[in-house]
């Protein structure tokens, strides 16, 4: 307990309070909705949001691969593939080819198309 919160709380709160940018706040009750639900589809959708700047809430890349990797973790194959293209282009992270091989391999064990290609290609260089 902090300040006589738990710390899942007041870390949600800090995290996500008061983020502006060309006047938009971010969208609080459907962060919280899915941050009570945790379905690999609802943290994908929510990481495109925060990625894309969409649904009300401002762009936010680094807050976007957070959810990617949650839903990646669960096996969201999308989530993989974009939280990789994420890292091999340096969009929320420092450019990461490590992490970035790691996360098209696993969308790519998924047969998924894009993943194999980027494979491939980061392989030949």
């Amino acid at each position: 307990m902090i300040f006589g919160c738990e710390k899942s709380i007041l870390k949600n709160f800090m995290y996500f309070c008061a983020v502006f940018k060309n006047r938009k706040l971010v969208n609080m009750s459907r962060i919280d909705e899915i941050n009570r639900n945790h379905t690999k589809e609802e943290m994908y959708e929510l990481g495109k949001e925060f990625r894309d700047g969409t649904n009300g809430n401002v762009v936010m890349p680094t807050t976007a691969i957070k959810y990617f990797i949650k839903a990646g973790e669960r096996g969201h194959v999308d989530a993989q593939y974009d939280l990789a293209f994420m890292y091999e282009n340096g969009i929320g992270s420092e450019i990461d080819i490590e992490k970035a091989i790691e996360w098209y391999t696993a969308a790519a064990s998924h047969n998924q198309s894009e993943a194999i290609k980027a494979l491939e290609r980061l392989i030949k260089d």
